[in-house]
């Protein structure tokens, strides 16, 4: 009988212990490999977002700076001909020289 109570005894064996655990180890594993995938890419799409917004604002900025530019008021002329004339001189890298007949384009250089 004695045998026979020692053989009944209930318990895991050492294989199963060490089967649980390394099924335990691989889910683990993935759960923590699948965290730090998406850490990585929640870093990467911040960073890229930072860059289209600073590239957002240069662009706002050089739109700004040119409708400033633009603008009828930034021109100390008083006819709009007049300012359309030193316009089309400054596009072509001229400038205009007033003669007592008439405007002429001067070119630079």
């Amino acid at each position: 009988m004695n045998d026979q109570a020692k053989n009944s005894q209930s318990g895991f064996t050492l294989v199963e212990i060490l089967l649980a655990i390394t099924i335990f180890v691989l889910i683990i594993g993935s759960i923590y490999a699948s965290l730090f995938a998406g850490v990585n890419a929640l870093s990467a799409g911040q960073e890229s977002m930072e860059i289209y917004q600073t590239a957002r604002a240069g662009m706002n900025r050089i739109l700004k700076d040119l409708r400033k530019a633009l603008s009828p008021a930034s021109f100390p002329y008083e006819e709009e001909e007049e300012m359309l004339d030193q316009l089309e001189a400054n596009f072509y890298g001229g400038y205009m020289e007033e003669d007592d007949e008439d405007l002429q384009l001067v070119f630079k250089g």
